[in-house]
């Protein structure tokens, strides 16, 4: 009838379809020619369909997939089994200004089975392959961005270790440095010890009458003086050292009571006592002992502290172990005038002190070495006045 509209034919409705996708599609002939370009491609690539038909679809490639798609085509004359099917292949493309980007490419190929006694003239239209390509350059860079961010965490997490790392070492240098003349003195005494005996016994042998049992018995008590001697310098040398080792399996009672020791003129010196009460048969725990001994002696030395202020409730120092439920417990309590509630608060906050020349290090450092251990360090008022600070220890096989 006059003026009726056509039905669309099969070609209209696959020029509408190429025309509504939303990425692009390149449809290509054996040879490797364009014989279709839809909006989508247009837009991507910046040519008009008319200035890529008929053209080796190579020309939306940079190097080396310029120089290497036509050995491709070749390879499918000589074999018809194509290399360049595949979904989802990162590849890049080159626009009509010259520049490059990255997409996502799927390539397809479609064959028109031939009629009975028909040959397909191979001109593109019935035989060829279907390229559908994405633009991924905001997936790139968000990806990039992502590798940048991580790169940066990793070096700030790393540069957070060596940070805390250096702190560690500088507030335990620090401890040491105000335990000097405490330590000069318990190091002094056994050596003085030494060099007496030593003078004695060179007299008895001078005199002609010294007896066996009299040397051995003064060379014994040198051998107990050197013997103490020791041990001052051996712990004085392992809380000094600065590097990290890995976890050991850790005797909280030695570890305490060698550090109580360090201690023990310290305490003299100011008036008060040191009461030890450690439970036997605690079970082990895990981590770096020189560590784990730097907290419990920040804790004595601030406990000698608080009791030097004054408006004590008694004249002794308590530090105590035991074990609980899968824990294992240093406690160190002080007969000092106790912190008040605001400032407890605070008390492991870095850079917060009570202190007119501290720095607010102590107790923050302290606080991150439990932690780091898989355990917990806490500040509670002790009944009958003072402080008592806790710290907890995953006992061995708690995997709480």
């Amino acid at each position: 009838m006059p003026g009726t509209t056509p039905p669309p034919t099969a070609e209209d409705r696959l020029s509408a379809l190429l025309d509504a996708a939303v990425d692009a599609i390149v449809l290509i002939d054996p040879r490797g020619r364009i014989s279709r370009f839809n909006r989508a491609a247009e837009r991507l690539f910046g040519y008009v369909a008319a200035e890529v038909l008929g053209q080796n679809v190579s020309m939306l490639m940079p190097e080396p997939y310029h120089g290497e798609h036509d050995s491709y085509l070749e390879r499918y004359s000589a074999t018809h089994r194509p290399r360049i099917i595949g979904i989802g292949r990162e590849v890049v493309a080159r626009r009509k200004d010259g520049s490059t980007f990255p997409i996502d490419l799927s390539v397809g190929e479609f064959r028109r089975p031939a009629a009975e006694g028909e040959e397909l003239s191979g001109d593109g239209g019935e035989h060829g392959f279907v390229g559908i390509l994405r633009d991924i350059t905001a997936r790139k860079l968000q990806e990039q961005q992502l590798r940048d961010s991580a790169e940066e965490l990793r070096q700030a997490f790393g540069e957070a270790e060596d940070l805390r790392a250096r702190l560690t070492h500088a507030g335990r240098l620090g401890t040491l440095g105000e335990m000097v003349s405490g330590i000069a003195h318990e190091v002094n005494q056994p050596l003085t010890a030494i060099a007496n005996y030593a003078s004695a016994c060179k007299r008895l042998l001078l005199s002609g009458r010294a007896q066996p049992q009299e040397i051995a018995e003064v060379l014994d008590k040198i051998s107990v003086q050197a013997e103490r001697a020791g041990q001052v310098i051996r712990g004085l040398r392992k809380l000094a050292r600065r590097e990290d080792r890995a976890a050991d399996r850790l005797d909280v009672n030695q570890l305490v009571g060698e550090v109580a020791r360090l201690v023990e003129f310290e305490f003299r010196n100011a008036g008060w006592q040191l009461r030890q009460s450690l439970a036997p048969e605690l079970p082990p725990v895990s981590g770096d002992g020189v560590q784990v001994q730097q907290v419990v002696l920040n804790l004595l030395r601030n406990a000698v502290e608080a009791m030097s202020e004054g408006n004590t409730c008694g004249d002794a120092v308590a530090l105590r172990t035991q074990a609980h439920d899968g824990w294992v417990e240093i406690s160190v309590d002080d007969c000092g005038p106790g912190i008040p509630a605001a400032t407890a608060q605070r008390l492991f906050e870095p850079f917060f002190t009570t202190k007119p020349q501290g720095m607010g290090l102590g107790l923050s450092i302290c606080q991150s070495i439990i932690s780091a251990h898989g355990g917990e360090l806490k500040h509670e008022p002790r009944q009958g006045g003072g402080s008592r600070f806790r710290i907890r220890l995953p006992a061995e096989g708690n995997t709480q």
